[in-house]
């Protein structure tokens, strides 16, 4: 097999062949007059804003240029803006009924119009309370009676043996999947039966580490087992004659 070699294209009169890669590139000169023309001056065209020249006041820019200088403030005003940013309202004045907020700066209605209001509504609101409920002075709001709130309050504490709300079938105080502590005669431990070391219930025991195998050899580092230095090496060299052999076949 003869192979055939690849026409080279004539390099431009600005470029020169790489000795490295054969490929055309820029003179040293040429890339240096690139870099030089590359830079933004004052009144030389947009890359960014097409149609626009560089160092203008435009809509996405943070300052105003005016005359060829960089400027933090409207013409005329002394006061700091940026341009195309619309003024902010000033605030409007309260209604008769309501005073401003010293915190948020709002306009809410007054302590003595609130309590009217909420007076009204409440009105309008109120139903008959049940036999078991009283009505607040305060609230206006139907409530359980006081001697029936004492009762409802010692039955809701959850005791050793009393049935769980959470796991329905089961009792409270003891072992489940989701308890972080043994629950045993009553008591909590942090460690299984028979052992001082500590752990959760129903979780499964870190595997030990393997013994590295007769051409292995554990890091210091990552603590993992690893390919011993020699037989890496030989591994390299091997991996590399059959590169060698593979370029060889594809020359032919």
């Amino acid at each position: 097999m003869v192979s055939k070699k690849r026409s080279r294209k004539p390099c431009k009169k600005n470029q020169v062949r790489s000795q490295r890669t054969g490929h055309c590139r820029l003179r040293s000169t040429a890339r240096k007059e690139s870099r030089r023309r590359s830079r933004a001056r004052k009144g030389s065209r947009s890359k960014t804003h097409r149609g626009e020249e560089d160092y203008t006041t435009k809509k996405s820019s943070k300052y105003y240029n005016r005359r060829g200088h960089r400027q933090s403030r409207r013409q005329g005003s002394k006061r700091r803006s940026r341009p195309y940013r619309k003024s902010r309202s000033r605030r409007k004045a309260c209604k008769s009924n309501q005073v401003r907020d010293s915190v948020t700066k709002r306009c809410r209605l007054k302590k003595s119009v609130m309590k009217a209001h909420r007076k009204k509504s409440a009105r309008k609101s109120r139903k008959p309370c049940k036999k078991n409920q009283s009505r607040s002075q305060k609230t206006h709001r139907c409530r359980l009676k006081p001697s029936l709130r004492k009762k409802s309050r010692r039955k809701s504490r959850a005791r050793k043996g009393s049935k769980s709300k959470t796991h329905r079938g089961e009792e409270d105080y003891t072992t489940k999947k989701s308890s972080k502590y043994y629950n045993r005669r009553g008591h909590r431990q942090s460690h299984r039966k028979g052992s001082k070391r500590r752990s959760r219930p129903y979780r499964k025991s870190r595997s030990r580490r393997k013994a590295c195998k007769s051409n292995q050899v554990r890091d210091s580092v990552t603590k993992r087992c690893r390919l011993k230095k020699s037989i890496a090496k030989k591994h390299r060299r091997k991996s590399a004659r059959k590169s060698r052999r593979r370029s060889r076949r594809s020359r032919k």
